[in-house]
């Protein structure tokens, strides 16, 4: 049994902090200039805020493991087996087809279509992306869409077989949960304060 490996751009991950940063610079300040109102509204604000960024930067990501795939998005979660995946788009970001269904992977997004003027011949050389001499910024191995797909393409040639697994999708009561819980409490902590 091989260790998983975890898949998440750095961006994602100091976005993520940057926004929990701003959020506790928002209740201090609060606590220096304002009284107990303000504080206690800046909590709810800062703690909506950090929930989203969870959410939205923290929490999506891919693991690889050794027979699964596991996409771990906001409010969804997907396992499926690699010889259950049919094929993978990376136009607008990394898509995963298994039979008549489509996952989009938060994590890997496509970036702008300036990226692939930026890719020199060295750095696809034996990636096997290359189609008549040209690639997708998509599949750019300086994309994360590009570097996720190639993952998951290298997975899937060297999976074993033997194994199926169902098509699992859970959905993430609690992330939902944690995002609407501190903004209904900013409202009912502004209408019994005002």
């Amino acid at each position: 049994m091989t260790k998983p490996e975890i898949f998440r751009p750095v961006s994602n991950l100091l976005l993520g902090f940057f926004v929990v940063l701003m959020a506790i610079l928002f209740v201090l300040q609060a606590g220096v200039t304002g009284g107990l109102a303000e504080v206690v509204s800046s909590v709810f604000i800062a703690a909506t805020a950090v929930a989203v960024s969870w959410l939205l930067f923290l929490r999506p990501r891919i693991i690889f493991n050794e027979n699964t795939l596991e996409i771990i998005n906001p409010l969804r979660t997907i396992v499926v087996g690699y010889e259950q995946i049919t094929d993978l788009d990376t136009k607008y970001g990394l898509t995963v087809k298994v039979a008549d269904r489509k996952f989009s992977v938060w994590v890997a997004p496509a970036p702008s279509r300036y990226t692939s003027r930026g890719v020199n011949k060295q750095d696809v050389r034996g990636l096997g992306i290359e189609v008549a001499g040209t690639i997708r910024a998509a599949d750019s191995p300086n994309s994360a869409s590009g570097v996720a797909a190639y993952l998951l393409r290298t997975k899937m040639d060297g999976a074993e077989t033997s194994r199926t697994l169902e098509l699992q999708v859970r959905f993430n009561s609690w992330g939902a949960a944690a995002a609407v819980v501190p903004f209904a409490a900013f409202v009912l902590a502004q209408l019994l304060i005002h």
